[in-house]
């Protein structure tokens, strides 16, 4: 019975090492026009929702891409929890997987993987407002987007005065500095200038001082759960003028109260109510995958994804060559028109002047 058994048992091994081996020999065949880009995103943490978002519309722009290319672009993701020491490690355990291109979500864990990536001559791609050193910004420069919603309150809306409101952190006080020093070039007063913390506690006295100066215009830059109490304050408070912001507001949306006095910022022409055709197929196709509503920061890093599969040309490709050719990217035909990357190594998206309507939607009013 024994000399039976042990010639089946060998059959079997060989049956399954046999199958074992031939699995990894078509599945690594499989990979050969296979290229990697790994994602360092913030799957837990502060930011969870756009971490999540950014992996589900890269992997949708990744997928669209595969579908007309020989070579096939895979999308793995560590999360990097948006804190520095997270993202670094989310960094080391990409590399371990032999990716070689590496996108990264968010201004702190940029800050702290850039010096690693300049070290090891790896260039980033981050969708970010901090500029690396090495590498390229999916986000448009702060003060191109400062520059656009200045221009508009200087010539469009005239203003006599005006006061800022911004959020504690380098960018928001950037963006702030920003606007201050355009109108003040053309001779209109900053009356005040406040800064809040991501706290909502004291905002209503902190409004009430802004208020006692009267001005005509009040500009507020920032992000986080005070951001829309802000807003919201401003106007319960009494404050009738004119508010200009960044484009936070699209995240935020339905957090902030409607009113019949202006509030306009700076976006792109992506927009959830946007009657444009592809915008709105996007949208659709978006909720009815993932029962949620895509946002300007998921555009861009749909775009973002798109800009950098279209640089990898082969499989045998070069770090370098891949990201000389996203340096020089020049009208790269998009839903929301032609982006480029400008010579500050930020990428550059037409921009829009939205305003928030009594009933909630929004409508462009300068392109």
């Amino acid at each position: 019975m024994k000399k039976l058994i042990w010639p089946f048992v060998i059959l079997v091994v060989i049956g399954v090492f046999g199958g074992r081996a031939w699995y990894l020999h078509k599945q690594a065949e499989s990979e050969t026009n296979v290229v990697k880009i790994g994602a360092v995103l913030p799957m837990t943490g502060n930011v969870p929702d756009d971490g999540d978002m950014t992996n589900k519309v890269m992997r949708e722009a990744l997928e669209e891409f595969n579908k007309t290319s020989d070579v096939k672009v895979k999308l793995i993701t560590e999360d990097g929890k948006f804190t520095a020491k997270d993202s670094i490690s989310a960094f080391r355990k990409l590399q371990s997987q032999d990716v070689d291109i590496i996108f990264v979500y968010g201004d702190v864990p940029t800050i702290a993987i850039s010096p690693i990536s300049q070290e090891q001559n790896l260039p980033i791609y981050a969708c970010a407002c901090k500029t690396v050193k090495l590498g390229v910004n999916t986000f448009p420069d702060t003060k191109y987007l400062i520059d656009y919603i200045s221009d508009f309150a200087i010539n469009d809306l005239k203003v006599s005065n005006a006061a800022i409101f911004h959020v504690k952190g380098p960018e928001p006080e950037l963006m702030a500095d920003h606007f201050e020093k355009r109108l003040t070039e053309k001779n209109i007063p900053i009356l005040k200038k406040q800064v809040y913390t991501d706290n909502s506690s004291g905002i209503r006295s902190l409004v009430n001082k802004v208020l006692q100066e009267n001005p005509e215009v009040i500009a507020v830059f920032g992000w986080g759960p005070t951001y829309p109490i802000v807003l919201n304050k401003l106007r319960e408070q009494g404050f009738k003028g004119v508010i200009l912001t960044d484009w936070n507001v699209t995240s935020y949306r339905n957090e902030i109260q409607p009113t019949e006095y202006p509030l306009y910022w700076t976006d792109t022409r992506f927009d959830i109510d946007s009657n444009n055709p592809e915008i709105k197929s996007f949208v659709n196709f978006f909720k009815q995958k993932y029962n949620k509503m895509p946002s300007s920061f998921a555009m861009i890093n749909y775009i973002s994804a798109g800009i950098i599969a279209n640089a990898i040309k082969s499989p045998n490709y070069s770090v370098n060559d891949v990201y000389e050719r996203i340096l020089h990217t020049k009208d790269f035909p998009s839903i929301l028109g032609p982006v480029s990357i400008g010579e500050d190594r930020h990428m550059r998206l037409p921009l829009v002047i939205k305003q928030l309507q009594p009933d909630g939607t929004t409508t462009v009013i300068k392109e």
